[in-house]
């Protein structure tokens, strides 16, 4: 039944030593202030890759601050999270792991007042620190709060901020 599951395959170009991955998890292992990787994370996933996994995820990192869901959440909005990225990504590089970064804004489950955010700048203007969305709703959920609608230009700048992240994650 799992004959397959210890052979080498193939993701389009890429060969995978294996078919075991590690997803994604969240541990709040990143500075819970700034985001920025911690020698914590940087250990954890060090030993996620040097477990036999033929993939390895991050935590999901955030592109911008109101999308920051939990409390030592990963940041990815900022060039100056490019060292501790670099840090992460080598210790990561280990006997053919494919490492996978994940970009993660949470949106309507973003809690950026639990963190002292009252306010941030998105599209060039301030807004409340408060969960976004397409569109202003309650989650069923009640230990979330109402999030705001998002405007264009926030929703087009989120798009910018995304690849931005990304960038940051693949140097």
């Amino acid at each position: 039944m799992f004959e397959s599951l210890l052979k080498e395959g193939k993701i389009g170009n890429l060969t995978v030593k294996n078919r075991i991955k590690y997803a994604a998890t969240v541990n709040n292992f990143c500075d819970y202030k700034t985001g920025a990787v911690t020698e914590r994370e940087i250990g954890y996933l060090r030993e996620r890759s040097e477990g036999g996994f033929g993939i390895v995820t991050t935590s999901g990192g955030y592109p911008h601050i109101l999308g920051k869901g939990y409390i030592g959440s990963m940041a990815l909005d900022s060039d100056d999270h490019l060292p501790g990225l670099k840090r992460l990504a080598q210790a990561m590089k280990v006997d053919g792991v494919i490492r996978i970064g994940q970009v993660m804004h949470t949106g309507r489950y973003a809690h950026p007042h639990e963190y002292g955010i009252k306010e941030a700048i998105a599209a060039g203007k301030k807004v409340p620190g408060m969960p976004v969305g397409p569109t202003a709703m309650s989650s069923p959920l009640k230990r979330y709060a109402p999030c705001r609608e998002m405007s264009i230009e926030e929703i087009e700048e989120q798009v910018e901020l995304h690849a931005q992240a990304a960038r940051r994650l693949k140097e």
